[in-house]
């Protein structure tokens, strides 16, 4: 719990893999003094340049949304681990998620098949809430910038995946420069149309109809 992640890709790697193996170690927070550490770590972490990723972006969205069984995709194409999400049982399987990257970078360790029980995602979202607030989270995502030539060819994490996530879970407030953001990574993206993106114009949509208070046609 001492390790602090270095400057760097190399830095943003050990975040990533530590968030995820931490997120998926149910054992953990098991008493006060536990929590306490954790909790100086976590903050750590998420005040390295690399705690603006997208991984943790989406990662504390889904958490304060309570979307917890969207984290066992994240966490499995993180780690290579087969990451089950459940409320209580030792059953595990593969995951999937749309749009996310296909090619986990340690797949020689799928052989395991951890489980992220939802209670211990609920211990986490307390610990989080203490350290990175839903508002600090909408305003880093002010800051994103736009994906150069976005299309389904391009993998990873990517701002397209942060905006779709706050449309949809929809969080206290949007980035004050979301509706701008859009027509241009619209101008920078290309064929063929990253899915993600389509999901996005959808979920804008949505929202634009919804806060006017007019019906929605399907």
């Amino acid at each position: 719990m001492s390790c602090k992640p270095g400057p760097g890709e190399e830095g943003d790697l050990f975040l990533r893999l530590s968030l995820s193996l931490y997120m998926s170690c149910n054992s953990l927070n098991s008493n006060a003094e536990v929590g306490r550490l954790i909790r100086v770590w976590l903050s750590g972490l998420l005040a390295h340049e690399g705690g603006r990723g997208e991984l943790v972006l989406l990662t504390g969205m889904h958490l304060y949304s309570g979307n917890y069984e969207m984290i066992g995709p994240i966490l499995s194409q993180t780690t290579g681990l087969a990451i089950n999400v459940s409320a209580g049982t030792n059953k595990a399987s593969n995951s999937s998620s749309r749009g996310l990257p296909e090619n986990p970078p340690f797949s020689f360790l799928t052989y395991h098949s951890p489980i992220l029980f939802t209670g211990h995602a609920a211990t986490v979202q307390t610990l989080w809430s203490q350290i990175q607030s839903e508002e600090q989270i909408v305003a880093q995502l002010a800051t994103v910038p736009v994906t150069p030539a976005l299309s389904s060819l391009v993998t990873g994490y990517l701002p397209v995946h942060c905006l779709t996530q706050l449309i949809t879970c929809r969080l206290p407030s949007c980035p004050p420069n979301l509706f701008s953001w859009l027509p241009e990574q619209l101008r920078h993206s290309a064929e063929p149309v990253h899915p993600v993106l389509c999901d996005l114009i959808a979920g804008c949509v949505t929202y634009i109809m919804s806060i006017r208070g007019k019906p929605i046609v399907q």
